[in-house]
């Protein structure tokens, strides 16, 4: 039985399913073969093997029923020859996901061969194998382990314990165990049927490059890519001159080890081995076989690998086609390409196509595998992923806990779908603050990883760090730290001392020390971490933005200006670019989230302005020059709206642009990802890569596109600021104290004023906490608002409110006769041009006020 690699797209963990190619179909040749009638019910069964092999399913189905007719009329019911049609339209039936009618004609087969030759044949053997196999791949392991041993153990006692069948049996048995997760069971099985075959039937036998490639299967699965390589090589170079360059099982070969490539980030040598694949299936077994419709999809998952969506999108609809017309449209392989479908709009973010596609995916699947079914705990993960990435955190949490429920008794407790799936809900708990729920989940989930995949395993290291960041939420101190540098260390050993994992440990172990106050402890793995970073991810990727200013935070956090406000300045210009990037393209909602989360950062320069360093000219600009590019943008990128600049753009330019938005929304997924693959951290360089490419050649055929991207300066601002007037850009920010415990460095809001004429400095003033302002503009607007109430009583109100937000900004502009004001939070609601100065004159009396959302404003006037 060859195993095959089939791209089954999961959103929490990249997962590769496997699934067997072929049946063992056991072939007697009839006690009255002599008979004309024999003959052709013969040659009707040989043509149904063909026709079966080729998906030609109703043209096999006619012809193993009328053999299957002839048999029993000419032998009677209960002769072998009968049971060997049995078996051939079970198997028939089994290809076209129709278990239900399958079984019987297992079950049915395997009675006749016990009464006829005894429990202990060897075709009897073959029978329990095959009805094991049926149960397999229902996920109904418990049925099928003691059929798959029963075989075994007729095989070695009716044939020896060297013999070829012996050998195919405990690579069935080892596969079982493979399917769930026990890897060290399934290992000596295979090794041991690999040498069975080697002995029996030579080095260079197919039946030999098949263990080979199982074994291959198995070691990747487990991560270990440098023992599978070199068995799917040896594998290819043994079908390649036995069966020839363009069989079927040198496509699935070639396509295993295209697999093992993408897996580990090698597009390059992936992709040529997915085309071969695909152009030997498609010769061989005609363009609308199903293993056609495998490749399509495989080779579609490469492209989506890349980010090539508009190169993934056809192979996916044409596989989906292929698998709807030659199995029907409820087959389980429907199912999957429908999964795969959604999972490209998902990883796109166009959540409203994947949603339904999920549905139907998951519709299928109970349907065709029933409701406890692994893959229907699949298509109910990746539909609560779905939920969750939204944030509707009450729809996604039964689906995992469904999904849970499914794989359990399905796979066993100790299953690494089990750890990844308690890993998911965990991580929805903490995501929600309950973390009494999310601590025995990750708990449960590290212990299986350890038991299953060994103590070293990245994904044991990835559970240590979750557990711990989960301590580390809660100020659980001394129980962070041994696992983070547990994970740490696990990391270093099984990736690599400069791999990005070992970077994000290394910042989160120095997190921690900096929390409490072991600053000594934390600066070096801060640098190390950003120095790893910058090397392996680049100059301008997010994670160095990260690294920079949680380093700036620790200088920061020691008073020591001098090396925590360059760290800062350049933190602050790598998100600028990544924000000026990633916001040209997606949903209302989508850029409100991802502006959200910078809000931090932006307080954070502010706060290093006013509250650390107020007589710093560099302080000072840096605080002003994020307002500049940070406040208001959602309005300004909203008002440059895709709709619009595309009208304004040539019809190849709006070819590029559709492009540079499914990149760009591809990055802003990646680099937002808490936890990203080695895969997705490639990605995220080849994308940037790419879009930066479509961006320069946008900005030259097209001036619309060119102003969209103007980078925002405070020199660009300034310029624009006329000679008798003054910016006014009133700032609402959260005070930041590094100095503070994590839950406690967060102060109350408050108000503060920039300002800068046309020439000089920018100066600036805090105004107060937000509580009191707001409360001012509440009466204000109470007394100005009510015509019941007396002028004098706004007039009151106006003063009082000047007082307090504009009679400071009077002191820093001077003379200037017209000001651009730029409000924020409720300074929105006042009309500054009634309020009333120390002379009691309206502000309106004094000068022209024109209002902006932003200085920013002032480039586009």
């Amino acid at each position: 039985m060859l195993k095959k690699h089939i791209a089954g797209w999961m959103l929490v963990a990249g997962c590769v399913v496997v699934l067997p190619v072929g049946v063992v179909v056991n072939q007697p040749q009839p006690v009255l073969a002599q008979s004309s009638a024999l003959e052709e019910a013969k040659r009707l069964n040989q043509l149904g093997l063909k026709q079966l092999e080729q998906a030609q399913y109703p043209q096999a189905l006619e012809s193993f029923q009328h053999s299957l007719a002839i048999r029993e009329q000419a032998l009677g019911a209960n002769h072998p020859s009968v049971a060997t049609s049995l078996n051939n339209l079970a198997a028939l039936y089994r290809a076209q996901g129709q278990y239900a009618k399958a079984e019987p004609l297992y079950q049915r087969s395997l009675a006749i061969y016990e009464q006829a030759l005894g429990a202990n044949h060897p075709d009897v053997a073959t029978s329990l194998n095959n009805l094991a196999f049926l149960y397999s791949n229902q996920g109904q392991y418990a049925k099928a382990k003691p059929l798959y041993q029963r075989s075994l153990a007729i095989y070695e006692q009716a044939l020896g314990a060297n013999h070829p069948d012996v050998a195919t049996s405990l690579n069935n048995l080892a596969g079982l165990y493979d399917n769930q997760g026990q890897y060290a069971k399934a290992e000596p099985l295979y090794q041991r049927s690999l040498a069975i075959r080697e002995k029996a039937l030579g080095a260079n036998h197919p039946d030999v490059a098949a263990i080979l490639n199982n074994l291959a299967a198995l070691y990747q699965v487990q991560g270990e890519y440098a023992k599978a390589e070199p068995l799917y090589q040896r594998s290819l170079a043994i079908f390649e001159p036995a069966l020839g360059a363009n069989h079927p099982d040198v496509a699935a070969i070639l396509n295993n080890l295209a697999a093992l490539y993408r897996a580990q980030g090698q597009y390059a040598k992936a992709e040529p081995l997915y085309q071969r694949s695909l152009a030997i299936s498609e010769k061989a077994l005609g363009a609308n076989h199903p293993d056609v419709a495998l490749s399509l999809n495989n080779l579609a998952a490469l492209y989506r690998a890349q980010g090539q969506y508009a190169k993934a999108e056809p192979p996916l609809h044409r596989s989906l086609a292929i698998f709807e017309q030659a199995l029907g449209a409820n087959h389980p392989d429907v199912a999957l390409s429908l999964n795969n479908l959604a999972a490209l709009y998902d990883n796109q973010g166009q959540y409203a196509k994947a949603e339904p596609l999920y549905q139907h995916s998951l519709a299928i699947r109970e349907k065709a595998l029933g409701a406890n079914h692994p893959d229907v705990a699949a298509s109910l993960n990746n539909l609560a992923a779905l939920y969750a990435k939204q944030g509707q955190y009450a729809k996604a949490e039964p689906l995992y806990q469904r999904s849970l429920a499914i794989l359990e008794p399905a796979l066993g407790a100790n299953h690494p779908d089990v750890a990844l799936s308690l890993n998911n809900l965990a991580g929805l708990y903490r995501a929600q603050g309950q973390y009494a729920k999310a601590e025995p989940l990750y708990q449960r989930s590290l212990a299986i990883r350890e038991k299953t995949l060994g103590a070293n395993h990245p994904d044991v290291a990835l559970s240590l760090n979750n557990l711990a960041g989960l301590y580390d939420n809660q100020g659980q101190y001394a129980k962070a730290e041994p696992h983070y540098q547990r994970g740490l260390a696990i990391y270093e050993q099984a990736l690599g001392a400069n791999h990005p994992d070992v970077a994000l440990s290394l910042n989160n172990l120095a997190g921690l020390y900096r929390a409490q106050g072991q600053y000594a402890k934390a600066e070096p793995l801060f640098q190390r971490s950003l120095a790893i970073y910058e090397q392996a991810l680049g100059a301008n990727h997010p994670d160095v933005a990260t690294s920079l200013n949680n380093l700036a935070g620790l200088y920061w956090a020691q008073d020591k200006i001098e090396p925590a406000l360059p760290r800062l300045i350049r933190g602050l210009d790598i998100e600028e670019i990544n924000l000026a990037q990633n916001l040209v393209t997606g949903s209302e909602e989508d850029k409100r989230a991802y502006l959200k989360t910078f809000s931090g950062t932006t307080d954070a320069a502010i706060s290093f302005h006013l509250q650390f360093a107020p007589t710093n000219s560099q302080a000072t600009r840096l605080s002003l020059t994020t307002i500049l590019r940070r406040k208001g943008r959602l309005l300004d990128t909203l008002g440059q709206s895709l709709a619009r600049l595309r009208q304004q753009l040539s019809p190849a330019d709006q070819e590029r642009l559709t492009r540079l938005s499914a990149l760009r929304t591809q990055v802003a997924q990646i680099a937002f990802n808490p936890n990203p693959t080695d895969q997705q951290r490639q990605q995220f360089q080849l994308f940037n890569t790419q879009a930066e490419q479509i961006e320069t050649e946008l900005s030259r055929s097209s001036a619309a596109f060119a102003q969209t991207t103007q980078p925002v300066t405070l020199e660009a601002v300034q310029k624009a600021i006329p000679a008798n007037a003054a910016l006014i850009e009133f700032i609402q920010y959260q005070p930041f104290n590094p100095k503070a415990p994590p839950d406690k460095r967060w102060g109350s809001p408050r108000y503060a004023v920039y300002t800068l004429g046309s020439t000089g400095e920018p100066r600036w003033v805090d105004l107060g906490t937000a509580s009191e302002i707001d409360a001012l503009i509440a009466q204000y607007r109470t007394a100005t608002l009510d015509p019941r109430r007396p002028i004098s009583e706004a007039q009151a109100a106006a003063r009082t409110l000047d007082t307090k937000i504009m009679a400071p900004v009077r002191q820093l502009v001077g003379n200037v006769t017209h000001l651009l004001i730029a409000p924020d939070g409720q300074l929105n609601l006042v009309s500054f041009a009634a309020l009333v100065d120390e002379k009691t004159q309206y502000l309106i009396e004094k000068y022209q006020i024109t209002y902006l959302t932003s200085g920013r404003d002032l480039l586009r006037l």
